[in-house]
């Protein structure tokens, strides 16, 4: 085996082993971005389940709240047709209380899996560019 062959397979390993090492590096990139968005979602469902549940406990006070109220209120009538009509407004109250407070809660969970999905759904669209833009060049 004359010299020149030599080098030649000796630059062959050089660059193969520059390759591998690019693609390893390559990889510990999309990992540390992929472990990134990982937490940054984790971090804002935590923080969105949080908010959920001050909310619903919050509503949940408020109700017994008004319940407690009603409830003396009734009680403190003069005729049974008082008490039903104190009755018919604590339910009507107590229904639109409900579904204002749900509906924050609803807002707040869409807000929510938004604000969880997009750092997954960046850094995929980031890799796959990626991919395809390799793809491309191969």
């Amino acid at each position: 085996m004359n010299t020149h062959t030599v080098n030649e397979s000796l630059d062959q390993v050089e660059k193969a082993a520059q390759s591998v090492m690019q693609a390893c590096e390559e990889v510990g990139t999309m990992a540390r971005e992929h472990v990134d968005a990982t937490m940054r979602a984790a971090t804002a469902a935590w923080e969105g389940c949080t908010e959920i549940n001050q909310n619903m406990s919050g509503l949940i006070q408020e109700s017994v709240a008004r319940a407690m109220n009603a409830g003396k209120t009734i009680m403190s009538a003069k005729s049974v047709k008082e008490a039903m009509d104190l009755h018919a407004d604590f339910v009507k109250d107590a229904f639109d209380c409900w579904v204002a407070g749900t509906g924050k809660i609803s807002e707040i969970s869409a807000r929510v899996t938004k604000e969880a999905i997009d750092p997954l759904a960046e850094h995929a669209n980031k890799t796959f560019g990626k991919i395809a833009q390799r793809a491309k060049a191969a």
